[in-house]
């Protein structure tokens, strides 16, 4: 269908919308350079409401710790100390590690609390117990807080059309002229407001703090969608190309604005949005069609981008976790090591699960079939191998999962010879005796982790 001769042509300009989001980027780099001098500054705009005197849930349940690892190194510490008392002996060593663990600043702090820290560390960490229910249901009120901040950030301004629209009616032009006249400053006060609604939380213990600065952060999405259709003109007609820059900037703009205040939180649902933008910048999209949910990418670029960016990120990650690679700072990077390795896995199988396709090889032949089915197993194989050697739940279960969606995909897509046949039942055959080797013969495993283990048996 020919375009109309009146539209005009894909503009080379997208500025006007995104001048206020960089300003606003930047005043959040100064709040993360300086939040405290940042926080005296600024007016509080809740005017000091439920600011005195209040408490978090820690300052009531013991905060002990939700590590495996710790928590086991507590149990075996316990015992050990448990084996001295019966001998009337004690070690100071043992006390000073258990205090270190519980964010004590000294054993003193301690030791005559051993036997009430022991009774609640059993309690908290048994299922069911009564500080597990009372987190369980903070955790229920967190979700429901997080869901209003979404509600109140994406209905608000149809919220005003309903609740004003028919009264601007009603008053005539007078009102009607007086918006227009005062449309231009709307615009900033509302990204200031997003603005003072960060740093106003950072006036709040941070459990609390958290949210509220989430919601000025929510907010800043809605009013670059709102800056971008203010500024845009109806007679432009806006390219795909265009358009998919357009997102790009926008995510990318909320990873930088989302991503200090993370750090500042040190939480790890802020991060995780954070990472959610970056990916979403690298090209990864889920779009909802009502009963259809699109996942994937929008051109074969994207996606070849999104699976290299993915596969750094993770191993990145994963070698920080296992200290391998050593950082001066880890908490730069704890807030989205949650993030990275969801959105990371995800994207990264997804696109292999593409390239390995047949169907994605027979329109594109410069790609080997038979490299494509190797990367794609070897990285299956060694994400299921360090998710489960290493706790690593994210990799592991969605490992596991992308497993079982690549080999039903192959079982509708490979016809099987007779050759082919023979191969696949004779390995696992092997992989069946191996497995059975290694659950008869633990000894084999604990010797290739830590042959001192096996030292007393």
């Amino acid at each position: 269908m020919p375009r109309d001769s009146s539209i005009k042509s894909t503009p080379s300009k997208i500025h006007p919308w995104v001048i206020q989001p960089i300003l606003f980027i930047c005043a959040i780099g100064f709040l993360f350079y300086n939040p405290v001098l940042v926080t005296k500054q600024t007016p509080d705009i809740f005017f000091g409401l439920w600011q005195q005197n209040n408490h978090t849930v820690g300052e009531y349940i013991p905060q002990f710790p939700t590590d495996q690892a710790k928590i086991l190194r507590l149990g075996e510490l316990f015992g050990r100390l448990d084996e001295l008392r019966d001998h009337n002996l004690t070690n100071t060593q043992y006390i000073d590690e258990i205090a270190t663990l519980f964010n004590f600043k000294n054993s003193s702090q301690i030791v005559d609390k051993l036997d009430l820290i022991k009774a609640r560390l059993l309690e908290t960490t048994k299922q069911g117990s009564l500080f597990s229910r009372i987190l369980g249901f903070f955790s229920f009120v967190n979700l429901l807080w997080f869901g209003s901040i979404c509600g109140i950030v994406i209905l608000f301004f149809p919220f005003l059309s309903a609740i004003f629209g028919p009264i601007i009616l009603q008053l005539g032009t007078v009102v009607i002229e007086f918006l227009i006249k005062i449309s231009p400053a709307i615009e900033p006060m509302t990204y200031l407001f997003s603005y003072l609604l960060i740093v106003q939380g950072l006036r709040y213990v941070p459990d609390v703090g958290l949210f509220i600065s989430l919601t000025g952060c929510l907010a800043l999405g809605c009013l670059m969608v709102y800056s971008d259709y203010k500024h845009k003109e109806s007679s432009t007609y806006e390219s795909d190309e265009t358009r998919l820059l357009k997102q790009q900037v926008f995510h990318l703009f909320l990873f930088f604005a989302w991503a200090p205040v993370a750090l500042i939180y040190q939480s790890k649902l802020l991060g995780f949005l954070s990472v959610g933008a970056f990916f979403a910048f690298l090209g990864f999209s889920v779009v909802c069609r009502g009963l259809c949910w699109l996942i994937g990418y929008e051109n074969e670029y994207l996606m070849q981008r999104s699976c290299v960016s993915s596969l750094i990120l993770m191993i990145t990650f994963i070698l920080i976790k296992l200290k391998v690679l050593v950082v001066s700072n880890p908490l730069w990077f704890e807030p989205f090591s949650t993030g990275v390795l969801t959105f990371g896995m995800i994207s990264y199988f997804l696109s292999l699960l593409i390239i390995s396709s047949k169907y994605y090889y027979s329109r594109n032949g410069k790609n080997s079939y038979a490299s494509c089915q190797m990367m794609m197993v070897l990285s299956l194989f060694f994400a299921l191998l360090i998710g489960s050697v290493y706790q690593f739940a994210p990799l592991y279960n969605i490992g596991l999962t992308f497993l079982v969606i690549y080999v039903m995909e192959k079982i509708h897509e490979i016809d099987l010879e007779n050759i082919l046949i023979i191969v696949l039942f004779l390995g696992c055959v092997c992989v069946y005796l191996i497995s059975l080797y290694l659950q008869t013969h633990p000894d084999f495993i604990m010797n290739m982790f830590d042959a001192s283990l096996m030292a007393n048996v």
